[in-house]
């Protein structure tokens, strides 16, 4: 009976013992996982840069070099779904990335393609959308419209213009003063003038 006890003993004891061990392997594992999804978030990025001149943005895509990634494709609204036509993302320090142009005021519906058999969707899209296979979704990349900024070159021709005119004015006005004040001048000389000529023609009565 002692010997029953021990065996049973041992045995409660030996299934503790590999379920403590195997919680914690199962905790270690956890935490890895977490981090290397941690670490996948930090390299999966999306920028956008609007370009005023061309009215449309700069979008770089960025996904992360994970062990076994051969190819990264991004594919889209933009180019059709067609892996024909995706360009593949260039292998960097960073990860993978690519540059698109994109028109501005739309959005787009897009995925990552890994090595030609895997998609996966950017946990940094603006949204994540039903795509239409059931029980998929898309990312979302929402590109804002941007209103050209109001030209001020009217309004300032227009106050320029006004400027000139009033210089213009007051330039005529001292011309006219001064084009009056002459012949005010004028006048009064060629008068002096007359009186004496017909001083001078005035002849004394004889004595």
């Amino acid at each position: 009976m002692i010997m029953i006890n021990e065996i049973l003993h041992n045995f409660v004891s030996l299934i503790l013992i590999e379920y403590y061990f195997f919680a914690k392997i199962n905790k270690i594992l956890v935490s890895f996982i977490n981090i290397k999804i941690q670490l996948k978030i930090n390299f999966m990025s999306i920028l956008k840069k609007y370009q005023a001149a061309k009215g449309n943005y700069k979008v770089t895509f960025t996904y992360p070099a994970n062990e076994g990634t051969q190819t990264v494709q991004v594919l889209g609204d933009f180019n059709n779904w067609n892996s024909n036509e995706a360009p593949k993302l260039k292998k960097g320090k960073e990860g993978f990335t690519t540059t698109l142009e994109l028109n501005a005021g739309n959005s787009y519906e897009f995925r990552y393609l890994i090595n030609s058999n895997q998609w996966e969707n950017d946990v940094h899209a603006d949204q994540h959308v039903p795509s239409l296979y059931a029980g998929t979704n898309n990312s979302l990349l929402q590109l804002d419209a941007v209103e050209a900024p109001v030209k001020k070159t009217t309004a300032v021709k227009a106050i320029s213009s006004k400027r000139t005119t009033t210089e213009t004015k007051k330039v005529e006005a001292k011309a006219a003063k001064a084009t009056t004040s002459k012949k005010v001048d004028l006048e009064g000389t060629v008068k002096a003038v007359k009186v004496v000529a017909s001083k001078r023609s005035v002849k004394k009565p004889a004595k």
